[in-house]
């Protein structure tokens, strides 16, 4: 009841149909990308956002998502998932359903005259409403037709269920005669859409048809115009902006209807061809008009503009054509949206105008202040001439002290604009960024700056909000592992690139890399002292790397996969854990001792204590590792993925179907669950050697760090845009998360403001509290700054911390073949 009063309270959602005139233009493509980036990036409540597959003859919204459903719905990977997905039912099954619900009423009323709006037909406004129940029953209905699809909020309602009768009855279904029994019935759905979520992407049939109509001209408040540079795609998409134009300013429904033109599949290699089909010119003996120009006089006549100038929305929205994407179903912006020559970054933009502008030929904030500055600028710069032409006139007649103190003042005006300009774009910006690292960085633009109006309360609810010490960069590539080193100075990561890489903890100078030629890294970790690295990878071999002279020596090459590795405690050995067992292996590399197991799916070490925690065939087995042998009852959990022990092997966290849990460990083995998370997020979390930290993500992508003392204290860390895909804990108050995107963030949670609130030491608190930088892209696109300007400051901040910018100059170490084999050799 909750949810539906909060929901009742909220803002009215939005509406928008995605529309083509032909097919081929990757309709279903945007529609996908722009409701994930909407979910996943975007400004969306708990409501959450709504896909709707209303092209029935062709459709394919669901296979964009049919890995998550998978997932999401137990369904499996064979064959027969795939059919199970089939059957759920979709729009046509509801809409089925509504007219069985109709003919069982048995109603012979005759509608009014249609206004084709889902509006009350005319005449009819004193007339009862036979159908009012049988409307709320089947509308209380729709719930059982939609599908999740993310937990954040991401569902969809399929076109409908694919079996043997589908065919049938899309082709027998009468929309027209269905909307003149009830025409309320599609303006109470709108408002039922419209209130339960935040956006409802509808992927509209082509062409002009019935349904098409009625996505086009009765739902939304937003049209998106899919089209390719071709006459064909481009005429028809013309005429339909201008048919649902018309249609909405004849109908009683007062919602504006906007239409939102999106260029499909463009090829960037013929620059000759891209420029004459969007600004026109000649092709052979053909003169072809702009799709831009045409949007543009459209829009003006439509909307009875003074001007539509639409360079800067195609400039940022043209969708490339990318072969990547030409096979198969997938989301481009999966991949990643900050990437500016990127599908996903594109859709991003599109995005970001779709849902936060009214019509395409406004502005973005940062566009209107830039085209501000600029303006400003020009009137600056005439200032400071007709300044020089009076100085010239003065100087023929008073000293040469006035005429000094005459150019000061107009150099001190001109200065002064500017730097207001400055920071009003940069704390508009600041507004406008949903990361709190970025809201730091901008903040810090202005470290020298004078404290603008409203600037103050800004400051202050930027450094409330926790920031990471420190971002480590140098690979596109998934973080996959991260360990800290003893003293909490040193982070070692595991790269999917077959890489590990070697970090201060501290964000400053540059990685040093570790190549491993022949296999991919599972499991890595350091000696009690620090200089030391032991490493295993996927074809059984364990190394050891020194961390003073970068000297790789391999060490032994197990029976199989390791799947933990660690030193004992006085640094004399190295456990290593496998599906057969552990081995101990002395430095030397020969096997001390062999612990025999079966089919092991998991292992966590503890050396200090002597403790080791293995899963096998789902049970989760506690082992005293001094005398080889179990201790107390094992326990039962389903598909563990993950375990760690504290260092002094007091505590236990384990992924599992049954979520994530931290356990208490006894002698006489395990205790009690001392924390549930109730469901598994992702198969990151972290546990400090001491046991008094934890950590986990949410499936929103915050990141929840608590100390497991009582009463609890807790952190939530948000800012990293990418998945976690691991995470590690320091003795010192530190958390290092590691993402898809190659990104590994530093949090130090004893971090917080303890000065005055005020201007100059707040944004003095902001660069001490990160070594991160804006990136060159960031700030092209946040400040407005030009290419060159833009590299010119990214590096300045790189180098005052002993980095490069871009790639890293890395190390790569010297290898050494001494050290034994072991038996798998």
């Amino acid at each position: 009841m909750a949810e539906e009063a909060a929901a009742a309270s909220a803002s009215p959602g939005q509406i928008i149909t995605f529309y083509s005139y032909k097919g081929g233009t990757g309709r279903s493509m945007a529609v996908a990308n722009v409701g994930y980036i909407l979910t996943t990036k975007g400004p969306v409540s708990a409501r959450g956002v709504l896909l709707i597959d209303w092209d029935l003859e062709a459709p394919g919204l669901h296979r964009y998502f049919a890995h998550t459903f998978r997932s999401r719905l137990s369904l499996g990977t064979s064959t027969t998932s795939s059919s199970s997905l089939d059957q759920k039912p979709g729009l046509i099954d509801f809409f089925t359903r509504a007219e069985a619900a109709y003919r069982a009423a048995g109603s012979s009323v005759q509608p009014g005259a249609d206004k084709g709006d889902g509006s009350e037909p005319a005449g009819s406004a004193n007339d009862s409403d036979p159908f009012a129940a049988v409307r709320a029953r089947v509308l209380a209905s729709f719930a059982e037709f939609v599908l999740p699809i993310a937990d954040r909020g991401l569902f969809l309602l399929k076109a409908g269920r694919f079996d043997a009768s589908y065919p049938e009855k899309i082709r027998r279904f009468d929309w027209e005669r269905f909307h003149r029994r009830d025409p309320r019935f599609f303006g109470e759905l709108r408002f039922l859409l419209m209130e339960r979520y935040d956006y409802v992407l509808i992927d509209s049939r082509t062409g002009l048809t019935d349904t098409s109509g009625i996505c086009a001209q009765q739902m939304p408040e937003k049209l998106v115009l899919v089209f390719v540079p071709n006459h064909q795609s481009l005429d028809g998409v013309l005429d339909v902006a201008r048919l649902v134009r018309l249609h909405r300013l004849g109908s009683s429904d007062l919602r504006p209807l906007v239409s939102f033109p999106l260029a499909a599949r463009i090829d960037g290699k013929s620059q000759r061809l891209r420029d004459t089909w969007r600004r026109g010119g000649w092709m052979a003996e053909e003169r072809v008009e702009g799709y831009q120009k045409l949007f543009e006089d459209l829009f003006t006549e439509l909307y009875e503009l003074d001007e539509c100038d639409l360079e800067a929305y195609f400039d940022a929205t043209q969708i490339a054509h990318e072969s990547d994407y030409a096979y198969g179903e997938q989301i481009a912006a999966r991949a990643g949206t900050t990437d500016l020559l990127s599908l996903g970054h594109a859709y991003a933009n599109f995005s970001r105008r779709l849902t936060s502008l009214a019509a395409p030929w406004e502005p973005l904030p940062e566009e209107r202040e830039l085209e501000e500055v600029k303006r400003t600028a020009r009137a600056v710069t005439a200032q400071a001439a007709r300044g020089t032409r009076i100085v010239k006139w003065v100087s023929a007649s008073v000293s040469a002290a006035a005429l000094l103190a005459a150019v000061v003042i107009v150099a001190i005006v001109r200065e002064t604009n500017l730097d207001n300009l400055r920071a009003e774009k940069v704390l508009s910006a600041v507004a406008a960024s949903p990361d709190p690292l970025e809201k730091a960085l901008l903040l810090v633009e202005l470290l020298d700056a004078k404290e603008p109006p409203g600037g103050l309360a800004v400051a202050k609810e930027v450094v409330s909000a926790p920031l990471p010490a420190a971002v480590l960069r140098g690979s596109s590539k998934a973080v996959l592992g991260l360990a800290f080193s003893p003293a909490g100075d040193r982070i070692a990561e595991i790269v999917d690139d077959r890489t590990v890489r070697l970090f201060k903890a501290d964000g400053t100078g540059d990685a040093v890399l570790f190549p491993v030629s022949g296999g991919d890294v599972t499991t890595l970790g350091f000696s009690p002292s620090g200089q030391l690295l032991v490493v295993g990878d996927d074809r059984g071999a364990v190394s050891i790397w020194s961390l003073l002279n970068w000297v790789v020596r391999h060490l032994y090459r197990a029976k199989s996969v390791p799947l933990s590795v660690a030193f004992d405690s006085d640094e004399k050995a190295v456990l290593v854990a496998t599906a057969g067992g552990v081995d101990v292996v002395d430095m030397g590399g020969g096997l001390q001792r062999h612990l025999s197991a079966t089919n092991w799916t998991g292992c966590a070490f503890a050396p200090r204590a002597n403790r080791m925690v293995a899963i096998a065939a789902g049970q989760l087995v506690t082992w005293d590792f001094l005398n080889v042998k179990p201790v107390g009852q094992s326990i039962l959990l389903r598909n563990v993925v993950n375990l760690a022990l504290s260092g002094d092997g007091r505590l236990l966290m384990t992924v599992s179907d049954e979520g994530t849990v931290l356990w208490e460990l006894t002698p006489n083995g395990i205790k009690t669950q001392l924390f549930d998370a109730a469901r598994r997020s992702t198969d990151a979390f972290a546990l400090n050697l001491s046991g008094s930290l934890f950590a986990y993500p949410l499936p929103e992508g915050s990141v929840v760090v608590r100390t497991t003392t009582l009463p609890p204290a807790q952190w939530q860390l948000r800012g990293q845009r990418a998945p976690i895909r691991a995470m590690a804990l320091s003795d010192g108050n530190q958390l290092v998360t590691g993402a898809d995107d190659g990104s590994a963030w530093v949090w130090n949670l004893a971090a917080k403001y303890r000065g005055t609130p005020e201007w100059g030491a707040l944004l003095h608190y902001l660069r001490q509290a990160t070594t991160a930088c804006l990136s060159v892209s960031q700030r092209t696109r946040l400040l407005a700054e030009g290419e060159t300007q833009a590299s010119k400051e990214a590096e300045a901040c790189e180098q005052k911390y002993g980095r490069t910018l871009g790639i890293p100059a890395f190390v790569s170490p010297p290898i050494s073949t001494r050290g034994a084999q072991g038996p798998g050799s």
